[in-house]
């Protein structure tokens, strides 16, 4: 986390050991999961990514 923390400017979300948010609110945020058992491949990064539903604006 120290490392994406300070690569994208991030700061830690308040009440949460795991969370990143963009201080600025342009960015998304970012979660960080612990793997419950050691893998072979480890330095390897997953990215779920979420957008919100929303609904075209009509004319």
């Amino acid at each position: 986390m120290r490392f994406w923390r300070a690569l994208l400017g991030y700061a830690d979300r308040a009440n949460s050991p795991e969370d990143l948010i963009d201080p600025h609110r342009r960015g998304a945020p970012f979660y960080f999961q612990r793997m419950d058992a050691p893998r072979p491949q480890r330095n390897r990064v997953h990215v779920d990514v979420w957008v919100p539903l929303t609904r075209p604006k009509r004319a």
